[in-house]
């Protein structure tokens, strides 16, 4: 994912700090819409929340900028490299669920199907139990060969 790699350049603009001039508020600003253009549209759907706070920082970091608030645009990047580390955070961990759904949906119903092919539970359910105990089997991995 290419959130990570977006943080460097914003970590070489707060090095620059010491300039803390109107050219460093704009080198911010400029890197800070890079960052969100490269991952609007994968985060638009992994992370949503966390794309919407890092927009909302970056709208103010250029309020700030209108005003010419140079040295509160350069204030605002650690908590805008903080709103991407949550972005990828986020993104990864519901890439991951969605990953373990697609396992799941492809999976349970091949055994609801032919469930003698797959493990050596009994198939013929007389108490609502043994489907339970499938599917659990089945969701935890221990199901014996």
């Amino acid at each position: 994912m290419k959130l990570y790699q977006a943080l460097l350049p914003l970590a070489a603009a707060m090095a620059l700090a010491g300039c803390q001039g109107r050219g460093t508020a704009e080198g911010v600003i400029g890197q800070a819409e890079g960052v969100i253009s490269q991952v609007k549209d994968q985060a638009a759907v992994s992370a949503p929340n966390e794309l919407k706070q890092a927009e909302a920082t970056l709208a103010h970091m250029k309020q700030n900028y209108e005003e010419r608030e140079y040295q509160a645009v350069i204030d605002e990047v650690p908590q805008f490299n903080a709103q991407i580390e949550a972005m990828k955070t986020t993104a990864t961990a519901n890439n991951a669920a969605a990953a373990e759904w697609n396992s799941l949906n492809t999976e349970v119903p091949k055994v609801i199907e032919n469930p003698n092919s797959t493990h050596s539970t009994p198939t013929i359910a007389t108490e609502p139990n043994v489907i339970i105990i499938m599917l659990v089997e089945l969701l935890t991995d221990t199901m014996p060969p």
